[in-house]
């Protein structure tokens, strides 16, 4: 996962687990504070894009939806809702 600015990459296991975090210079001027959040964000978005691209895999195998849910698995729509989210939230942070 990358940020706008592509001065965040964060590899994340499929549970949203950071398992690699890459930082440009330009994101540590920002503090601690901001470069966590912008960190759980990614994980967070990133966790909900894998489990949606699960989701689409075993619905293909023919598992029925209400399993898939049970499962925990995000929906694209879900998907979606969480990156509007965040992107609003950011622009929130900006103004």
């Amino acid at each position: 996962m990358t940020n706008r600015a592509h001065t965040l990459r964060v590899k994340v296991s499929e549970f949203g687990l950071p398992l690699e975090v890459q930082v440009e210079p330009d994101m540590l001027n920002r503090g601690a504070s901001a470069l966590a959040r912008e960190i759980m964000n990614l994980c967070q978005l990133g966790a909900a894009r894998c489990g949606a691209a699960r989701r689409e895999e075993l619905a293909e195998t023919g598992i029925p939806e209400y399993i898939l849910d049970k499962l925990g698995l995000a929906t694209p729509a879900q998907v979606a809702d969480l990156e509007l989210r965040q992107s609003e939230e950011q622009m929130e942070r900006r103004s």
